[in-house]
């Protein structure tokens, strides 16, 4: 494989794929983190605007009118722009933008009728998210300092580590937790502009809201590390007096905390969670009062979002199965009735988990709206129907996505006889058997959900060449409970190994996969599944491994979550052929048949490159064809141009040398 394909045809197809989707459209493809304003007019958004695929692409925010479907951009560019909240009086928008500093976001505030900026300094730090008061008085922020960690959604890797002051060859140095790693909670009060912290040291909030007027909750841990995540409880801050108390200590992992408008209640999910920003499960209502919790019952959903429209109503968002769902919770009773549910298209696409933006009228919300071959689409759900605001996309998305193929649930047994589901998505023409692909999503608490292909370059070019690509939601994925998210909890490549295998038998029995030409693929503990599955069986033709382990001992000595392996092998590192060895595919290279490219991020933290890098070596040593493909200056996945265009090339172009379509 060469090392640079920039004059390939293939590497030029994909980067146009790219193009086509981002570049050159008089509105942006996507819109992400979209708010409806308190009158419930207008949805403010992030959406991409570049003229080249170099790098981060900027965003701008977007103004979308609810009743003509207009939209317009309120922040000039070209910086990256994102995350708009409005004020209560919605007469201004908050935003965080990286405009003093490329790559280093902090918060402006935006006046909408005079166009009038102010940009509010907050030291050395980097704003992670802003929150008006319920009076729009002040605003909370969550800053980091520029040596804290990104979880796997965001990249996995310790965002800011050098200093410009020093030369290069300067060491880096570990003493385990130093300033530089910590996160912290500030007050910016809008009438005197002055700021104040509100949490001191051995206080790490990994996320906060208003508790009413006077106080802040969040979910914090004692030290700052991205492993100590796993072990956060909920703790409320009293404004005036600075003084914090624990009010919730879970089980597993807890994320997505909202409170009441009067602080007394608050509203968290609780999850058995492989990754922070990933917690989808149970809703767990909490009395501020005495810590008292109750478990919601929300129809059988795995919950995602949440949002007090009231004192008693609760705006939730989640996965039931393959079904996204909108619900409202009524805190008195801990029961939900149903808004909105569908299989075949997801709120929040852009997202990694369905996401709305409460309106104040409980029940009713704004949202985004995509399926596999659809565009996105601005919908609000309003007196119990869910009406189209705007539709997104470059020009002729919508036919070019729905000439792609089309997308079917696809269910199945198990061995041990759970049922078990996922997604097929089947290219244009005959019916098969064909080249399949199977994608192993991450996690593996996470789940694949109807998200549009269009912004996958990737899919695009797999599917424009013929390939069907099986999405397999095995057990431990989010949708199905919490028992059965468990069930993967000390049996990593076990039964969910064995669900995926099980899909496959049934797609070949049925003629839709050609045997001899199936090949599979993943990012993160996608990864994993890529490197360990073909230890285990030999009927791929091809696997491309992507940011796994396969090593757990060196994971558990060299990763910035260790808790990870800890939790999910339910072991200890130092057994002697205990569960970190059982299942760390390199001991089993000597089984490999399959030709394997290995795909790693130099700056990874979750799954560092070592760990490619070791699958790659003890293939090579049993004579089994490998490639190990190391990027610079990526993370846990490749998410900067034009390296997208070149993991694209690679991975189409291993498929179509081992198992043409």
């Amino acid at each position: 494989m060469q090392t640079d394909l920039r004059h390939t045809e293939l590497f030029k197809r994909i980067q146009k794929a790219d193009a086509d989707w981002l570049l050159g459209a008089d509105r942006p493809p996507d819109l992400y983190d979209i708010a409806l304003s308190p009158d419930g007019r207008t949805i403010a958004g992030s959406g991409i605007v570049a003229t080249a695929l170099e790098g981060t692409l900027p965003q701008r925010i977007f103004l979308v009118d609810v009743a003509s479907g207009e939209l317009r951009a309120v922040s000039p560019g070209p910086s990256t722009d994102l995350a708009p909240k409005w004020s209560p009086d919605g007469r201004r928008l908050a935003y965080l933008s990286d405009r003093e500093e490329p790559g280093i976001t902090g918060l402006c505030l935006l006046d909408l009728a005079t166009k009038a900026e102010t940009w509010v300094p907050i030291g050395d730090l980097w704003v992670e998210y802003a929150h008006w008061s319920p009076d729009g008085s002040a605003i909370l922020i969550g800053a980091a300092a520029r040596g804290v960690d990104l979880s796997g959604f965001l990249g996995g890797y310790t965002f800011q580590t050098a200093d410009p002051a020093l030369p290069d060859w300067t060491p880096q140095v570990d003493i385990g937790v130093d300033d530089s790693q910590w996160r912290s909670l500030w007050l910016y009060e809008l009438a005197s502009g002055s700021l104040r912290r509100l949490t001191g040291p051995g206080l790490n909030p990994w996320e906060a809201c208003w508790a009413g007027a006077k106080a802040v909750a969040c979910i914090a841990s004692n030290n700052p590390h991205e492993n100590d995540w796993y072990r956060a409880d909920v703790r409320l801050i009293d404004i005036a007096s600075g003084r914090v108390r624990t009010v919730h200590r879970p089980k597993d992992q807890i994320g997505w905390l909202s409170a009441s408008p009067s602080g007394t209640q608050l509203a968290v999910v609780s999850s058995f969670s492989s990754d922070r920003q990933s917690t989808t499960g149970e809703l767990t209502l909490i009395a501020v009062a005495d810590g008292a919790t109750r478990r919601a019952d929300t129809n059988g959903a795995d919950i995602t979002f949440t949002a007090w429209q009231s004192e008693t109503e609760i705006l939730v968002a989640g996965i039931r199965s393959l079904e996204t769902v909108l619900a409202l919770c009524d805190a008195r009773t801990a029961r939900s009735k149903e808004l909105w549910s569908n299989t075949a298209t997801t709120l929040g696409g852009e997202r990694y988990f369905p996401f709305a933006s409460p309106a104040t009228t409980p029940g009713e919300c704004a949202v985004t709206l995509e399926g596999f071959f659809t565009p996105q689409t601005i919908a609000v759900f309003r007196g119990g129907e869910m009406k189209t605001v705007a539709s997104l996309g470059p020009k002729g998305a919508a036919a070019t996505l729905a000439a792609l193929g089309r997308a079917e649930p696809y269910k199945w047994k198990a061995k041990d006889g759970w049922e078990i589901e996922g997604w097929l998505l089947r290219p244009t023409g005959d019916k098969g058997p064909r080249a399949v692909i199977v994608d192993v999503h991450g996690g593996p608490v996470w789940s694949w959900r109807p998200t549009s292909a269009g912004r996958s370059s990737l899919y695009v070019t797999l599917l424009q060449d013929g390939y069907a690509i099986f999405q397999p939601n095995p057990r431990g994925s989010t949708g199905r409970g919490l028992d059965f998210c468990r069930a993967v909890a000390g049996d990593m490549g076990g039964g969910d190994a064995q669900d995926i295998l099980s899909g496959l038998d049934r797609m070949v029995a049925e003629g839709i996969a050609d045997p001899k030409r199936i090949g599979v693929t993943g990012v993160s503990y996608g990864g994993i599944m890529a490197a360990w599955i073909i230890t285990q069986d030999t009927r791929f033709a091809a696997s491309v491994v992507v940011s796994p382990v396969t090593d757990y001992v060196s994971e558990q000595l060299t990763s910035h979550i260790p808790g990870f392996c800890e939790n999910f092998l339910l072991d200890n590192y130092k057994n002697p052929g205990g569960e970190y060895f059982k299942r760390s595919a390199i001991m089993f290279a000597d089984r490999v048949k399959t030709p394997t490219l290995n795909i790693c991020g130099a700056l990874d933290r979750n799954c560092p490159a070592v760990q490619a890098i070791e699958f790659h070596r003890a293939l090579l040593q049993h004579g089994v064809k490998s490639v190990l493909v190391h990027y610079p200056k990526e993370g846990h996945w490749v998410q900067h141009h034009p390296a997208i265009a070149d993991y694209g090339a690679r991975v189409v172009s291993w498929f179509q040398e081992h198992m043409p379509a």
